[in-house]
């Protein structure tokens, strides 16, 4: 289960200086690594970057606010006067926005997501550690998950507050697919198959999952996701060199 990093990757970021600012998991062997360069690796790495995405919705109704008056409402979100617990910029807009009172009022308002390549070995290296710890790794779901040879590149958007998108729902497992692209400058985008959006927890977690039948090369340079509905348009560019472990590119 253990892997090394290659004497030729060691020797090459000694030649250009780079050691030194090599990533943490560059430099340890898979399961070698902390809690903190697992953390790292699944919210901010070449493969995980956060994304802060504004969009306008419809308040929920009041009651459904009022049940969460005892617990505290999921942050990560804006509210109008900052009303909720997490902080975040809510600015009402439209007809009616000073009362909330009838008139359609909407709020513009962000939420503060991680996009993350699930797909990619490190991912899944760094998923199966936090999941079982080093000691779990010869399970039964920790292999099936180690040894995966993904058909298809998966990428998870998590972070969605469920209280603010809890009748958006079905509309953007009807959206979603058709406006779910990956794009690379001199190819033709790649459509996402399919979306899923389990309705469970405090947040929500959106996978799409797009064919592999058109390979993506590091040579192209990058890759741009994006996910728009009438409610949000999601982007989030990652550079494909800096996506290359343990000597190939991993999506």
């Amino acid at each position: 289960m253990t892997r090394s990093i290659s004497r030729r990757s060691f020797l090459a970021a000694v030649s250009t200086g780079s050691l030194a600012r090599a990533a943490s998991w560059e430099l340890k062997a898979f399961p070698q690594w902390t809690a903190e360069d697992v953390d790292r690796l699944l919210t901010d790495s070449p493969w995980a970057k956060p994304a802060t995405v504004p969009f306008e919705l419809e308040p929920p109704p009041t009651r459904l606010l009022s049940d969460f008056s005892d617990i505290g409402l999921p942050g990560g979100v804006g509210w109008p006067g900052g009303g909720w617990p997490g902080g975040g910029r809510g600015v009402p807009t439209g007809p009616g926005s000073g009362s909330g009172q009838g008139g359609g009022w909407k709020v513009r308002t962000e939420a503060y997501l991680t996009v993350r390549w699930s797909s990619a070995l490190p991912i899944r290296q760094a998923v199966a550690l936090d999941r079982w710890g080093a000691g779990g790794l010869e399970s039964p779901e920790a292999l099936a998950l180690l040894r995966e040879e993904p058909k298809e590149y998966v990428i998870e958007a998590f972070g969605f507050p469920a209280i603010v998108f809890h009748r958006q729902v079905e509309q953007l497992k009807k959206e979603l697919p058709a406006h779910a692209t990956l794009l690379r400058k001199g190819h033709p985008p790649i459509r996402a198959a399919s979306v899923e959006i389990p309705e469970y927890g405090q947040y929500l977690t959106v996978t799409f999952r797009f064919p592999r039948q058109a390979p993506i090369a590091a040579e192209d340079g990058s890759v741009e996701f994006i996910a728009a509905t009438q409610q949000f348009d999601l982007r989030k560019k990652f550079k494909l060199p800096a996506m290359t472990y343990e000597g190939r590119l991993e999506l």
